[in-house]
Order: structure tokens, then sequence, then C-alpha cells
């Protein structure tokens, strides 16, 4: 009589498990992009014309890669299912609001600074 696997009933499991923790984080990865492209085109929106290569790669771009990588984890939360996608809208519905209650009770001046004036170096060509 062949022995047999033990973890041949749980391996696929554990399988599926690593998959949805992979693309759980790759959602999350996605979001963080999609809000780095946007606050980069926010950030250098004052000087965006200073010439039409740096409102191309300074504004445009990242923009537009900002929009891309929202609207991808927006499909694959879709694409899951209100079940399948749970572990992303409790990371990003509690994550969010603890930033601003951790700064709130801190009474951090994090998103109080000045406003570093951004210079157009490099952009005028």
């Amino acid at each position: 009589m062949p022995l047999r696997n033990p973890l041949g009933t749980v391996s696929p499991a554990v399988n599926n498990g690593y998959g949805n923790l992979i693309s759980d984080i790759a959602v999350l990865v996605a979001f963080y992009y999609g809000a780095t492209g946007l606050a980069c085109a926010w950030a250098f929106r004052h000087v965006m014309f200073a010439s039409g290569r740096f409102f191309l790669t300074g504004v445009l771009l990242p923009f537009l890669s900002g929009a891309f990588c929202f609207w991808v984890g927006y499909q694959v939360i879709r694409q899951s299912g209100l079940s399948g996608s749970a572990p992303i809208l409790v990371a990003i519905g509690l994550g969010v609001p603890l930033v601003f209650v951790h700064q709130w009770a801190t009474r951090s001046h994090f998103f109080n600074r000045p406003v570093v004036a951004l210079d157009a170096i490099g952009a005028s060509d």
C-alpha cells in the first residue's frame, strides 16, 4: 500500500492562499503608486508649463500613470468580488483614516508644513 502525502490535500488551499495574498499586495501597491503619480502631478502644477518636455514628463505622464494604476486596482477588486477583495478594502478603509487620526492625536505638523518651492530648473530648456 503506497504512503499518502498528508500535505497533498492541504497544498491546493495553501497555494490559493498565497495567490490571494500576492494579488492583494499587488493591488495595494497599485493604489500606492497611483497616489504617488497623482501627488507628483499635483506637486508640479505651478510650474507645469515651464516647457513642453517638463509638462510631459513631470505632470502628464505621472498623472496618467497614477490614474492607470487606480484603474487596474479597481478592475482587480471588481473582478474578485466583495468577498475576495475584503482584505484590500479593510486595509484601505482602516489605513487612510488612521493616518489622519494619528496626525490629530499626536498633533503632528507633518501635513501643516509649508510647501517647498519647486524650482523649474531643467524644465526651462
